[in-house]
């Protein structure tokens, strides 16, 4: 077994071989490869890897000026998974490159392990986010270092290929934050209890792990965002764009639902605000989006 240390932060998790593997370093089909990778944005910015999460990893061969084509087998790497175990990075497969030819290095999480095309790769955020485990199985990150080259010793031998990864999400945060408007007071405001409903998006998406592009699909629905006080509420999107004047925010205070109504454009790896007011006497609520 290849065990590949981590050196987590915050922002940067680090792979690094711990065992080397019993190989000829001299033999340039069998350079291992060496992994740094980092978080750049994700909807756990402040949070590290858990015991337990797996990740994907793709490497192709440079054709020429290019990388190859991702393919769904027949890669340098196929999708091979590796597993945190608290300190430690570990996978049941070598990952062997070449010294004579430049890489490519795709990675993605969660793991999955049956991906029929890494071009088409079908996910879904959770239509209930309203459930922490649920917002949390919603995130997605992806990475790559699209030009490997190989490290040299003094004795002109290859010794490693260095990918260096910088993973974000290409998914939209979307923070939701409520204000009390004409009919109530403070006291009314804190007493009443509020809920909210994101209408009109996509919950699917087909990704590109060979680009991390992510295309919405399938029909539009409803997702129901996570609350993290009283009056805020956070929910992870597709990017898309929702066409103006729709309905797009349900919000429901002491039993009585409130519409605004809006169009937007959740783009990729970013956060934006819904900031609204509610207005009791006219059963209204202002706002705006960014």
């Amino acid at each position: 077994m290849k065990k590949v240390l981590a050196s987590v932060a915050i922002a940067s998790l680090l792979f690094s071989c711990s065992e080397k593997p019993d190989t000829d370093k001299s033999d340039s089909d069998r350079i291992p490869l060496n992994l740094s990778v980092t978080i750049k944005w994700s909807k756990d910015t402040d949070k590290n890897f858990q015991t337990g999460a797996e990740i994907g990893v793709y490497v192709v061969n440079y054709n020429g000026s290019n990388p190859d084509v991702l393919k769904s087998k027949g890669n340098l790497a196929d999708n091979v998974r590796f597993i945190y175990d608290g300190s430690d990075w570990n996978t049941n497969e070598e990952v062997f490159l070449t010294g004579d030819n430049a890489s490519a290095c795709y990675v993605y999480y969660p793991y999955t392990s049956s991906i029929a095309s890494p071009t088409e790769y079908l996910f879904s955020v959770q239509k209930d986010q309203s459930i922490k485990e649920n917002y949390d199985a919603s995130n997605f990150l992806w990475g790559e270092d699209n030009y490997i080259d190989v490290s040299w010793g003094k004795d002109g031998i290859a010794v490693s290929k260095e990918a260096s990864i910088s993973t974000e999400s290409p998914l939209s945060l979307v923070k939701i934050i409520l204000q009390p408007g004409n009919g109530f007071t403070e006291d009314t405001w804190n007493a009443v209890i509020k809920s909210v409903r994101i209408s009109g998006v996509k919950t699917s998406a087909i990704i590109n792990l060979s680009t991390g592009f992510v295309t919405a699909t399938g029909n539009a629905g409803e997702i129901i965002p996570l609350a993290t006080s009283e009056d805020k509420f956070e929910a992870i999107m597709i990017p898309q764009k929702i066409a103006d004047n729709s309905r797009i925010v349900v919000i429901n205070v002491d039993g009585i639902d409130y519409f605004y109504y809006s169009g937007a454009k959740f783009e990729a790896a970013r956060a934006h605000r819904f900031v609204l007011t509610i207005n009791k006497t006219e059963n209204t609520v202002d706002g705006w989006f960014v």
